[in-house]
C-alpha cells in the first residue's frame, strides 16, 4: 500500500506540473497576442485608442494573476489523500480495500 500511495503521489504532482505547464504555455500565447494588440491600438485615435488600451491593461492583468511563473505558489502541488478507488491503477491486482476483500 504504502508503494501505491507514492506511485499515486507521484502521478498527482506530475499531473499538477503538466497542468502548471500548460497554463504558462497559454498565458505566453496570450501575452504575445497582447503585444500585437497594443500594437494594433496604436494605429487608433481618440476615445476608441483609450478604450481600447484600458481593455488591454485589464487583459495583462489578468494574464499576471494566472501565470504560474509571476506567482510561483501556483506552481506547489496540492496533493490530496488518496481514496482506495485512486489506489487501484497502482496495486497491480490488489484490493485497495486492505488483505481482507483478496484481488478484485
Amino acid at each position: 500500500m504504502a508503494a501505491a500511495r507514492t506511485r499515486c503521489d507521484e502521478h498527482a504532482r506530475w499531473e499538477a506540473f503538466e497542468a502548471a505547464s500548460r497554463s504558462w504555455d497559454a498565458v505566453a500565447r496570450q501575452r504575445a497576442f497582447l503585444a500585437a494588440a497594443r500594437e494594433a491600438a496604436e494605429t487608433l485615435d481618440g476615445p476608441r485608442r483609450d478604450e481600447l488600451l484600458a481593455h488591454l491593461d485589464f487583459a495583462e492583468r489578468r494574464l499576471d494573476a494566472a501565470d504560474p511563473i509571476r506567482n510561483p505558489e501556483q506552481l506547489l502541488p496540492t496533493v490530496r489523500e488518496p481514496k482506495p478507488e485512486d489506489l487501484k491503477a497502482y496495486l497491480e491486482g490488489w484490493s485497495a480495500h486492505g488483505p481482507d476483500e483478496g484481488r478484485w
